[in-house]
């Protein structure tokens, strides 16, 4: 097997859960000396590492929360019944159970409204980078561009949900390309690198 040469000062991992996403992320001058000396993040205020895989958006799609805060939101626009014209996605294994995606294939929200998957998808792979940078820049001086990306997919997701997902984060990665790749044969998994 061919060793992967990283260039990066940091590879981030985000992984899409059915209930839970998140990431972890390895530095480079550690990896070359301990490749499991891996990070993962905590949430404010939370014990896990990974948060609830549900999204939030408000009527003109301006606005967006991602996990626990998602959670949180809309919860307490619920009380307030303010909830009717945001939008509330518990989404990831939509893609699993499509025969066939396109771009133009729409997921409900909690009240039974349409919007592109694609848009939410890319929506929480934005909430996820962007909090993974914010962290990385509280120890580190940092750029985007020297973060090689990397996101973890089921490996039962069928190729047009898998390619599904590389134009999602295409659309969060403008300058940059992704390849399917299957990782740890008895994870039964694939991850794109960007």
């Amino acid at each position: 097997m061919s060793e992967t040469r990283i260039n990066e000062i940091i590879v981030a991992a985000i992984d899409f859960g059915t209930t839970f996403s998140g990431y972890a992320y390895s530095y480079r001058k550690e990896y070359l000396r301990d490749p499991l000396q891996i990070y993962s993040n905590r949430w404010d205020g939370q014990i896990l590492p990974q948060a609830p895989t549900v999204l939030l958006f408000n009527s003109e799609k301006t606005e967006s929360y991602f996990g626990f805060e998602a959670e949180e939101k809309y919860d307490g626009l619920i009380k307030r019944k303010e909830h009717k014209d945001w939008r509330y996605f518990r989404f990831k294994m939509d893609l699993h159970r499509e025969k066939k995606l396109t771009r133009k294939m729409t997921i409900k929200d909690a009240q039974g409204r349409n919007m592109p998957a694609v848009e939410v998808f890319a929506a929480a792979i934005r909430h996820l980078k962007n909090h993974f940078m914010e962290q990385a820049k509280l120890r580190v001086k940092i750029q985007e561009n020297e973060v090689r990306w990397v996101i973890t997919v089921p490996a039962i997701w069928s190729d047009d949900a898998k390619e599904f997902m590389v134009v999602a984060a295409e659309m969060v990665c403008r300058h940059t390309s992704f390849k399917m790749q299957p990782y740890n044969s008895s994870i039964r998994g694939f991850f794109m690198v960007i």
